[in-house]
């Protein structure tokens, strides 16, 4: 179900009902649900994806109304957005450290666990039962944080 567009925050009520085979109702319930106005985008950062073309990191750009832009064009405070870690190794390394070093974030999205190596800094994503679970040092600050 998608929601109806609306031009203010409203109250909507979303009714569910279970019925047999000769039409009657063996069950039915109701949620209350308040549905937003379609903001335009308020990100006034630019905002690039690498990794699996049509992937997360795109996907998740699109959802969000923001305009992506190239790797190459990216401005020092950027954010890149890397779902997939062994194109970043084979492809985007070099480009994306040099970004990071002069003020752009780069924000890796699901990694599975495992042991990996940014920028002469090893870390281990643990499995876990719910999600994966990354971990940092609170003592210092990373190198490309």
């Amino acid at each position: 179900m998608n929601a109806p567009e609306v031009d203010v925050r409203t109250q909507l009520t979303i009714q569910l009902g279970l019925i047999n085979g000769q039409g009657k109702i063996i069950h039915d319930t109701s949620m209350d649900i308040e549905v937003f106005p379609i903001m335009e985008s308020c990100v006034t950062t630019q905002v690039c994806s690498t990794g699996i073309e049509n992937g997360k990191a795109s996907s998740l750009i699109k959802e969000l109304g923001i305009q992506s832009i190239e790797l190459k064009k990216l401005n020092e405070d950027g954010v890149i957005l890397i779902d997939d870690y062994a194109v970043y190794k084979k492809k985007n390394e070099e480009t994306i450290l040099k970004a990071v070093k002069h003020g752009s974030h780069a924000i890796f999205l699901e990694l599975p666990a495992g042991e990996y190596s940014i920028d002469q800094s090893e870390f281990v994503v643990k499995p876990c039962g719910m999600l994966p679970v990354h971990f940092a040092s609170r003592k210092n600050r990373p190198p490309i944080g």
